[in-house]
């Protein structure tokens, strides 16, 4: 074994331990093997010109396994453990207010992080102005730095961190 395979494997190691402990602390972390993929995708773009799309996919796919299999089976027991009863039934008009909610919330704390708590109650109030024009400032910056920039290691930088900041 070389020493970077050896070192592949080690990071490797850590990184599934660090993602069950992450599951076991917080069930957020579900969203991870994807993210993971995702920044695969977007760095590796000279590997899929090399093994071509479909060898990429597949390298991709069987690297990522074990952290998708741990994701199935905390998405599995996390469904099966909570009661249908357990919350009220929120229509659509209620959940998109939760989501832009989630977003305003999100994005002025990570631009200006005062008030911070590990608690925050759900107010429904319906969807203010402010909430609407952050998602829409973020969804424009995100689709901007996308296609305008696709070739430029900034638009990338800048397109993984706010995917990363939406997952």
């Amino acid at each position: 074994m070389t020493a970077s395979r050896s070192t592949y494997l080690k990071t490797y190691g850590w990184s599934f331990l660090f993602f069950v402990l992450a599951l076991m602390s917080k069930s957020m972390a579900v969203s991870l093997p994807l993210s993971l993929m995702l920044f695969d995708v977007c760095l590796r773009r000279q590997q899929v010109t090399e093994q071509g799309v479909a060898g990429a996919i597949k390298v991709l796919f069987i690297e990522k396994l074990p952290f998708i299999l741990i994701m199935l089976i905390a998405m599995a027991v996390t469904l099966a453990t909570q009661s249908a009863s357990e919350y009220a039934p929120v229509g659509f008009v209620g959940r998109l207010t939760f989501f832009v909610a989630g977003i305003e919330h999100y994005a002025i704390s990570f631009v200006l992080p005062i008030g911070l708590s590990p608690f925050y109650p759900a107010a429904i109030a319906g969807i203010n102005g402010l909430g609407v024009l952050t998602l829409l400032l973020f969804g424009s910056l995100l689709a901007w730095s996308l296609f305008r920039l696709a070739n430029s290691r900034i638009a990338q930088a800048v397109s993984l961190v706010l995917l990363f900041f939406f997952a």
